[in-house]
């Protein structure tokens, strides 16, 4: 793998003498702040707590008071020519400012960089169904060798927000539900990240998924579930990882906004956790304290709250620590000291990554390393490794070399979803391409048949498009002005992800207009379908179809129209985004049921059927049901029903409940978001090239109304079974087949009792009892059996994956200390309690295989 330079391009000579203290590179970062700080004018400590997302070579970052920090303004260029223009752009800001202080520019990258032609790594909680923290840190190292050279020093990542109710949809981003699982893999991936000259910024603090699975949404947590679930995983990316920054949450918790909470970013993050590093808003997150909250009624009123609580820096646009933060200080309504405590945060991170002494990117290594090969293989790894093996029956995979040929079907059988925050412009694989390059010498035959909305229709076929529609583009968002770019498509059938249609036109904030002629094969009512990630609107000879301008059609929109055979209807549509995906697809009728009686009519001609299916979900985009769509499920059942062998795979970033059609299929596997080279790791898994050996970091329910579902619930006093459904969860918390067995032997506790303050090592033997080679993930658990508060049944305390080959045995130890058996007793003090403990080491959370018992004394 590449690796990152940190000294070229030097600064220039003019600066390579230290004039002053804060210049002088020798010195200690604090003695460094101290001097620069006492040298700041008000307004340019102001600007330092400031960020933008104009363009990085514009004014506002050339003035005497200029912003301190910038966001997504180089992510459509390509590596090298971002590198060099970001060069251009900090060289004449510093020579701009009277103090020469750097921009600091940040960026998301929770499986990659938000950026053009990077690498795309599979999504979080793929990374945590790998149950190897280890592979999380190489790709931590990788991100930064892309990142650096760019001119990115900050990063808004990772997500380890803990997911009990997964119709967040967000889940994706998350390491899971787990604050165990969590905490280990945002220590591996902050510690990388920072180790190779990054600000991380772990987020959402705290407990960004509110009721019902509203992203945001207001919580209503006690301070020992916060303590005991939600906080670890930032305490130990902040303790352990060393993380630099943290970005508050957009949800209230008891009431109290997270932005403006003193308790959470001053008593608990800064008081007790020693974190000496700085707050980042939540995109947007500093106003809504006045017109979301409205615990404020000005913005005067919401800068102090703000600045007081803890918010260091607003972004991505300043609103708020602009005038009215000034207004605030020379009130006196926020000390000054106040102020310059922030600003200190901001200036000691600046000097910790280098900006001060080397503020430049490479052109020619961000080039070289963005999406280099030694990071597709990686991401290929990753996805291997976080595939999970839910349903395997007689064997049925891996498939058999007499296999000949095979029918890829599904919304996903020839496309990629990345998820959220995704970069774009690498080469991705598809399953159908992973498939015939991993099998040659087997026929590969694709179709859709359905579509990945639940109600979208099939794509108008460009024939029915004499000519083609002309397509005009806007930079803005209500179709006004001279069209920025044109082009001709040949339907209404695209998805940009978190681009842009083309340079000229605004990312993520642009509008559309289609125009041509549509022709009706058939006469009589026809039935449309948009689908859209925000307004859009269908007309036809000037009749307006579908208006969904104002309701955004994410789950898709029908409307009727009648035509007739062979004759010319003036065809529109016109669409606007201002969200973070982009994309709008036209469908109709006339081709729905011949697709899916085309993808059946595919799986019996051929040995096998594998039946890719999905969800939409992101942020803003939470979801009521947990359920394939309904066009999935029946095209699900429609193949299995033909006899073909059929292996569904769940290509989504969230659980799938899936009793509607479990039964009726052979196997099924989970490959998440699997990143650019997913469709290689499928392919390999189905194959047999590879043993999958991922497990599940997330419950999966019998039914989205099982949800809220997880492993450590505590006990119910009623029971808590419904009626009509069974208890226990479909597939439960770090469940995952395999293509070999395992045994578990001979657990051992070195000691059996300790001390309050004592510790000891457990072991146990494992054997592949199998003829093949395989990958295990030992779970090791405990419970407290009498305790003063009200215990889980079971906790994951500790894990790790090995790899052995057919009859191998290896002994598996883990060091365990008595403070991994604390909780928060009656007072609300984090005690060891006497009394005995479970230790049980398992396969899963509902698989236990070896129990003993611990006393504490």
């Amino acid at each position: 793998m590449p690796t990152t330079s940190t000294s070229t391009p030097k600064t220039s000579r003019a600066r390579a003498k230290a004039r002053l203290p804060y210049q002088d590179a020798a010195l200690p970062i604090a003695e460094r702040v101290a001097d620069l700080l006492a040298r700041m004018t008000l307004r340019e400590k102001i600007g330092q707590l400031q960020c933008s997302m104009e363009p990085i070579d514009s004014a506002i970052f050339t003035q005497a008071n200029a912003t301190g920090s910038v966001t997504g303004v180089l992510q459509d260029r390509r590596p090298e020519d971002a590198a060099a223009t970001y060069n251009a752009a900090q060289r004449a800001i510093m020579q701009a400012s009277r103090l020469g202080i750097p921009l600091l520019m940040h960026d998301e990258a929770i499986s990659g960089l938000k950026n053009f032609a990077v690498t795309s790594f599979p999504q979080p909680i793929a990374q945590a169904a790998t149950w190897n923290p280890h592979l999380i840190s190489r790709m931590g190292a990788a991100i930064a060798a892309e990142a650096r050279p760019r001119g990115i020093r900050q990063i808004l990542s990772p997500t380890i927000n803990i997911v009990r109710d997964p119709r967040w949809g967000r889940t994706h981003e998350t390491f899971g539900e787990d604050p165990y699982l969590t905490s280990r893999f945002a220590v591996a991936y902050v510690r990388a990240l920072e180790e190779h000259g990054l600000i991380t910024t772990p987020k959402h603090f705290a407990c960004n998924q509110g009721e019902a699975g509203h992203n945001g949404g207001a919580v209503h947590y006690s301070e020992r579930l916060l303590r005991e679930v939600y906080l670890p995983p930032f305490q130990a990316a902040i303790t352990e990882g060393g993380a630099s920054s943290i970005m508050g949450a957009y949800n209230t918790i008891s009431g109290v906004p997270c932005t403006g909470n003193h308790w959470l970013l001053t008593q608990v993050l800064r008081g007790e956790w020693g974190f000496d590093g700085f707050v980042t808003s939540d995109y947007g997150a500093v106003e809504q304290l006045l017109d979301v909250h409205h615990v404020s009624a000005s913005q005067v009123e919401t800068a102090k709250i703000a600045l007081e609580a803890g918010t260091d820096l607003e972004a991505p646009m300043t609103v708020i620590y602009g005038e009215a933060l000034y207004r605030a200080v020379r009130r006196g309504m926020v000390a000054e000291a106040t102020l310059d405590q922030a600003v200190a945060r901001l200036l000691a991170a600046k000097f910790k990554v280098g900006l001060f002494d080397d503020p430049f990117g490479d052109p020619e290594e961000a080039r070289a390393t963005n999406d280099c090969p030694a990071h597709r293989a990686l991401s290929r790894e990753i996805s291997r490794q976080s595939i999970v093996l839910l349903k395997n029956r007689a064997q049925t995979l891996p498939l058999p070399p007499s296999t000949r040929s095979v029918a890829v079907l599904g919304p996903l059988a020839d496309t990629v979803l990345l998820g959220n925050y995704a970069g774009w412009g690498m080469k991705v694989v598809t399953p159908a391409e992973g498939i015939a390059a991993v099998a040659p010498d087997c026929t590969v035959r694709v179709c859709r048949g359905v579509e990945m909305a639940p109600v979208a229709l099939p794509p108008i076929a460009p024939a029915h498009f004499p000519g083609g529609l002309a397509c005009e583009f806007f930079a803005n968002t209500v179709l006004e002005g001279e069209p920025v770019f044109r082009r001709v498509d040949e339907n209404v059938d695209v998805d940009w992800g978190l681009a842009a249609p083309d340079a000229a036109v605004p990312e993520n904030y642009f509008s559309a207009r289609w125009t041509g002629t549509l022709l009706a094969p058939v006469s009589g009512l026809h039935e449309f379908s948009l689908h859209a990630d925000n307004g859009a609107r269908l007309f036809l000879d000037g009749v307006l179809v579908l208006d969904c301008w104002n309701n955004p059609p994410v789950n898709a929109r029908k409307a009727s129209f009648t035509l007739e055979a062979g004759r010319a209807y003036a065809l529109t549509v016109e669409y606007f985004s201002n969200t973070f995906f982009s994309f709008i697809h036209l469908g109709w009728t006339v081709e729905q049921e011949a697709h899916l009686a085309a993808a059946v009519e595919l799986a019996r001609q051929c040995d096998v059927a594998v039946v890719t299916c999905g969800v939409i979900e992101g942020e803003g985009i939470d979801r009521a049901d947990l359920e394939l769509p309904a066009n999935q499920e029946a095209l699900i059942s429609a193949v299995a029903q033909t006899g073909t062998p059929t292996i569904v795979v769940l290509l989504t970033g969230s659980v799938v409940p899936m009793s509607n059609w479990i039964d009726a299929v052979d196997a099924v596997l989970v490959g998440w978001y699997p990143g650019e080279e997913g469709g290689y790791a499928l392919a390999e898994v189905l194959f047999g090239a590879v043993n999958p050996g991922g497990k599940l970091p997330i419950t999966f329910p019998r039914k989205t109304s099982q949800v809220p579902i997880y492993y450590s619930r505590l006990a119910q006093g009623a029971g808590g079974i419904y009626s009509n459904l069974p208890k226990d969860p479909l597939f439960p918390f770090g469940f995952g087949l395999s293509y070999t067995t395992f045994a578990y032997r001979n657990l051992r506790l070195s000691k059996a009792r300790i001390r309050a303050t004592g510790s000891l090592r457990v072991t146990c033997e494992i054997e592949n009892t199998g003829t093949r080679t395989g990958d295990e993930v030992v779970q090791l658990y405990i419970h407290d059996r009498v305790a003063s508060v009200v215990q889980p049944p079971i906790l994951l305390k500790r894990f790790t994956r090995l790899t052995l080959e057919p009859g191998e045995t290896r002994q598996v130890t883990f060091q365990l200390a008595a403070k991994d058996l604390a909780f928060y007793n009656l007072e609300m003090q984090h005690v060891v309690e006497p009394g005995e403990f479970e230790i049980m080491i398992g396969s899963s959370s509902a698989e236990i295989q070896l129990r003993e018992m611990l006393l504490v004394t």
